[in-house]
């Protein structure tokens, strides 16, 4: 994308932009032009932006304890690019991995890939570490990615391989089997970032909303 050839012509008053970079071109436009933008999910490195709080790390924890439950080793397949859910998804892993006494194995995938370069991202991974019986794979996309793989592999889901998502949206609901995917709230959280927009653009102090915590939609792919 090239926002500046794209936007400059454009009036805007404020901006909401979500989970952006580390970076983020996007971002640093509308600030360096003095337009008040809002992040859904903290901006890396940009403790000026107002932000609300997506909850990453209570929701990679949500996934990985469920999915460690009835698994044996759990790797992760996060993206390439530097957000903040990555980031933060990224550290919890670890941390699991460590309480659970496994060697983590973890994937970064670029985003413009999509679902093809996640099914062949995830056959090698899973090739390469057939023990893997479980993945933590927050981008839904990605996650669609890895049951091409499993499929090729003959690692059935959920029985051969278990797999649980972040964005409980369409591809979650529509996948065969369908994925066990996290309720993000995100009706609260664009009301927020809406809010905070607001006072941004009229100077005032914006209302803190209390954002209801993750919960998590199990479904047929992570069935024990």
């Amino acid at each position: 994308m090239e926002p500046d050839s794209n936007l400059d012509a454009l009036e805007v008053d404020g901006a909401i932009i979500v989970e952006p970079m580390v970076e983020d071109r996007l971002l640093d436009f509308f600030s360096a032009r003095g337009v008040p933008v809002v992040s859904i999910g903290r901006a890396p490195g940009r403790e000026d932006i107002p932000s609300v709080d997506i909850q990453s790390t209570a929701t990679a924890r949500l996934m990985l304890e469920h999915l460690g439950a009835n698994s044996r080793r759990v790797g992760l397949i996060t993206g390439e690019q530097r957000r903040n859910s990555y980031i933060e998804t990224e550290a919890a892993y670890a941390a699991f991995a460590a309480e659970r006494g496994f060697s983590p194995v973890a994937l970064r995938i670029d985003e413009s890939g999509g679902e093809s370069e996640a099914a062949a991202a995830a056959e090698r991974l899973l090739r390469s570490n057939p023990d893997i019986d479980a993945l933590c794979v927050p981008v839904d996309a990605f996650a669609r990615g890895v049951l091409d793989a499993a499929r090729l592999l003959d690692r059935p889901v959920p029985h051969g391989l278990r797999l649980a998502t972040r964005y409980d949206g369409m591809r979650a609901k529509l996948s065969r089997p369908q994925l066990t995917a996290v309720n993000l709230h995100l009706d609260q959280v664009a009301e927020a970032a809406i809010d905070l927009l607001i006072a941004a653009m009229e100077g005032k102090e914006p209302q803190r909303h209390a954002i209801a915590p993750p919960l998590l939609v199990a479904r047929e792919s992570s069935a024990a």
